[in-house]
């Protein structure tokens, strides 16, 4: 597959965020090329997370819906390229780990 991504990326949705490290005084989301992180790996790598305000609408969506949604928001930053391009995905809701307490 083809390496589509910027080493590092947050997605538009967040209002008046610092570009440069995808923060603001509600939460952050940034996701980043992680094969970048893994010295030597040949593979397309993007992990991410979402935390605070912006991670609310996700919270009661499944791991499928959390997935399609980050596609989509990709998609609108990268021509479509994510959904072209996607193998598959972990999900870890952290709002549902019983020890995590949301």
């Amino acid at each position: 597959s083809s390496k589509f991504y910027d080493r590092a990326f947050c997605f538009k949705e967040l209002d008046d965020y610092d570009r440069s490290t995808c923060i603001n005084i509600d939460g952050e989301i940034l996701f980043w090329d992680n094969s970048y992180v893994l010295e030597n790996s040949k593979k397309n790598i993007v992990a991410g997370y979402i935390l605070g305000k912006p991670s609310l609408p996700f919270v009661k969506m499944t791991d499928s819906q959390i997935t399609d949604r980050v596609l989509e928001l990709m998609d609108e930053m990268f021509d479509d390229k994510a959904t072209k391009y996607y193998k598959r995905s972990l999900v870890v809701n952290w709002s549902k780990e019983p020890f995590i307490r949301g």
